[in-house]
């Protein structure tokens, strides 16, 4: 072999290392460093990616709720009697009660709020007080009429007790309902 030849080859051979080395260190390298970020990417959007899974199925969910609710919500309004509540409650309550052997019933208005609950109603508090009336026979009462009148709840009742006439109490009853506004 010719010193030419050597050098050729020592040159080829320095060529085919420097065309390793630059495929390695400048094709390679930035792809490599490309895939990491990229992974390290795909890695933090997981989480997101997680979260929005959830809110698309809580969305669903609620999607398919929503027949039932617009069904409720008919059937609320179509328990609300037309009018202003100052004008019917008072007279249902005193109806009922008065069916039911209560002749003295007083009922009035103590608050009017909206309803935090339901976008659109009103939450409407209500006293009653019966003067002369037998607590446990009313108990009942009071248990029929929440079932007749699901719309309206019963948040305090109290009952005080006649000296005089022992087999009488004084029963206030604190009424709440829902109407439209």
């Amino acid at each position: 072999m010719s010193k030419d030849e050597k050098q050729k080859i020592f040159l080829g051979g320095l060529m085919g290392i420097a065309v390793i080395y630059a495929y390695f260190e400048f094709g390679l390298g930035p792809l490599n460093l490309k895939q990491e970020n990229a992974q390290k990417e795909i890695a933090a959007l997981a989480p997101k990616i997680a979260g929005a899974n959830k809110q698309i199925l809580s969305r669903d969910s609620l999607k398919a709720k929503v027949p039932h609710a617009e069904l409720l919500l008919t059937q609320i309004d179509q328990m609300i009697p037309e009018g202003s509540p100052v004008a019917w409650f008072p007279t249902l309550v005193g109806d009922f009660f008065k069916s039911h052997g209560n002749e003295r019933v007083t009922t009035r208005l103590v608050s009017n709020v909206d309803d935090p609950t339901l976008e659109g109603y009103r939450r409407i508090s209500w006293n009653v007080e019966i003067p002369k009336v037998d607590a446990l026979g009313t108990v009942s009462v009071l248990a029929e009429f929440e079932n007749q009148q699901p719309l309206v709840e019963t948040p305090s009742v109290l009952i005080e007790f006649n000296k005089e006439e022992p087999q009488f109490q004084r029963v206030s009853l604190t009424f709440a309902n829902s109407v439209k506004k």
